[in-house]
């Protein structure tokens, strides 16, 4: 049965056909049922419900609705915008763009040993495409963690050795010094198997192409 708590802290069972009206506690006084269409009075919720109503800051165009026949206990909180992407998704797109980076350097090796006199042409590729996913990839990790790329990120990270300057910089600055040398020590993890799939490509060409 749903109740409602009267003013002298008691609570008052009703039936949901006596929306609209009231009911009387034994107390002495009334209590009002709201109608479905009807917030909850103010002075009908309790101290605890009226506190977890209250909305957090930035969250004031928030939706933030009571149902009136449930129990004073429940809240029904801000709702959460249907087009908000999950941590999860960005996380996913960004374990993406590494293996597009280490699928990058086994081809890179591979063409280098099967196709020498097109080593030019493979390190401007490799290199062009390798850029592409390091800053897709520092796109996904600044939205996850509500960081502001400075506008000329992107430029700075093809004019200068990105993964040397550009990278421990982004890092330091979204994660803090503790954060961003742990970032770092990662990514030089990171270059290192960049740098053995790389090999392992021109192996398998060197099999495949003996000379």
């Amino acid at each position: 049965m749903p109740t409602l708590q009267c003013k002298c802290g008691k609570l008052v069972g009703y039936e949901l056909w006596q929306a609209g009206s009231s009911v009387h506690c034994k107390c002495g006084q009334e209590v009002w049922i709201p109608a479905i269409d009807q917030p909850r009075p103010a002075a009908d919720r309790p101290p605890l419900q009226a506190m977890r109503e209250v909305a957090l800051p930035g969250t004031e165009d928030a939706t933030d609705e009571i149902n009136p026949f449930a129990s004073p206990n429940v809240h029904y909180g801000p709702t959460i915008a249907a087009d908000a992407e999950p941590d999860a998704s960005l996380s996913w797109k960004k374990i993406v763009c590494l293996f597009f980076m280490l699928g990058v350097g086994a081809a890179s090796g591979f063409v280098d040993m099967a196709a020498p006199e097109f080593e030019r042409v493979n390190s401007i590729v490799s290199g062009l495409a390798f850029v592409i996913a390091l800053a897709t990839w520092t796109h996904l990790d600044a939205r996850q963690r509500d960081y502001e790329l400075w506008s000329s990120f992107v430029v700075m990270l093809v004019l200068c050795p990105g993964p040397i300057f550009v990278m421990p910089y982004y890092f330091i600055n979204s994660r803090g010094w503790m954060g961003g040398i742990l970032a770092c020590l990662l990514s030089m993890g990171f270059m290192f198997l960049y740098i053995v799939v790389a090999i392992v490509g021109a192996l398998v060409a060197e099999v495949m192409f003996p000379a």
